[in-house]
């Protein structure tokens, strides 16, 4: 968190600064993917004391995540112009 506060404002939002990000939180975890997209699909679950598990959340497809990634980085450009073209 400490690079985003740093830095934010020298930072340009792009899909290899987002996945260095990635890489750069998940590092702790030893996780060989971080900074990359992903290639499984995989549920976000919770496994409870009675041992059921329930699906909390589905994330998108691996075959989805990179076109989401660059429409959400050119939402974020487009919001940022908006905001400095208001000022």
């Amino acid at each position: 968190m400490g690079i985003i506060h740093e830095s934010f404002d020298a930072v340009f939002i792009t899909r290899n600064s987002i996945l260095q990000l990635h890489k750069i939180l998940y590092s702790h975890m030893n996780n060989p993917p971080a900074g990359r997209t992903k290639t499984v699909l995989n549920y976000i679950s919770a496994t409870y004391p009675d041992v059921h598990t329930e699906t909390l959340f589905s994330p998108l497809a691996p075959y989805e995540t990179l076109e989401a990634l660059v429409i959400f980085v050119k939402s974020i450009i487009v919001s940022s112009e908006i905001r400095n073209w208001s000022r």
